[in-house]
């Protein structure tokens, strides 16, 4: 049986790490941990609230229904993400879902745990404050990428922002566990206009491609590919 690891990831980067060390403590003493199979959902859209979750180790989509009321990957989330901090402020259900795309572990606490944390220490509340201002701000980069009128560069900005090179602290293999029809429809691109941006990208070495899988092994690269397309 394989053991759980202790955090690392989550204390090192993303918000957590850029918290007071009163409240990283606080907040982990009160975790435990949770192993999830890819293809495992850690929730569904509309499930009743359990647990703020951070993600310590492998990567999950983000899905929500769109007008046509079917779930799609909106977004990929990598170690170091926490999430779930919206039903601490109304108690709504979940509004979206989150999909393993490889094994992942996360440290969940308690939202009951929480909030009696916020009773007793009522300045956390403005850490929580924060990590919702982080989501909106990935929210408008999403919304942002998508109006990108031309489709490579369009392409080239959510592919960023899927492997994780936009974060603070990017993953050090960025790796994008989608398939090209999933690729396509975050990027608004039909397969036959995915499908030579890919190539293109493969043949000057910027990535690999493989069964579900996009690996970004020259990110530098790819960042002044995209560079050179928004001049």
């Amino acid at each position: 049986m394989k053991s759980f690891p202790k955090p690392s990831a989550l204390i090192q980067t993303g918000w957590l790490s850029r918290s007071t060390p009163e409240f990283r403590r606080d907040l982990i003493e009160g975790s435990t941990p949770h192993r999830i199979a890819p293809g495992q959902y850690l929730y569904h859209t509309g499930d009743e609230t359990g647990a703020l979750w951070g993600l310590e180790s492998g990567s999950v989509a983000i899905e929500f229904a769109h007008s046509d009321h079917l779930m799609r990957t909106a977004f990929v989330l990598h170690r170091g993400h926490w999430l779930g901090e919206g039903t601490l402020f109304d108690g709504r259900a979940r509004v979206v879902g989150v999909r393993a795309l490889r094994e992942s572990v996360f440290f969940g606490v308690p939202m009951l745990r929480l909030r009696g944390l916020l009773s007793r220490k009522p300045q956390y509340w403005r850490e929580f404050g924060r990590l919702a201002l982080e989501h909106f701000d990935v929210a408008t980069g999403i919304a942002a990428d998508g109006m990108i009128p031309d489709g490579r560069r369009r392409f080239l900005a959510v592919l960023m922002r899927l492997s994780g090179l936009r974060d603070t602290t990017p993953p050090e293999y960025p790796e994008v566990n989608l398939s090209k029809e999933e690729l396509g429809a975050v990027a608004n691109l039909s397969r036959s206009s995915l499908t030579p941006i890919l190539r293109d990208l493969e043949a000057k070495g910027v990535i690999t491609l493989g069964y579900r899988s996009l690996r970004v092994i020259d990110p530098v690269m790819l960042g002044a590919i995209y560079g050179r397309a928004n001049r």
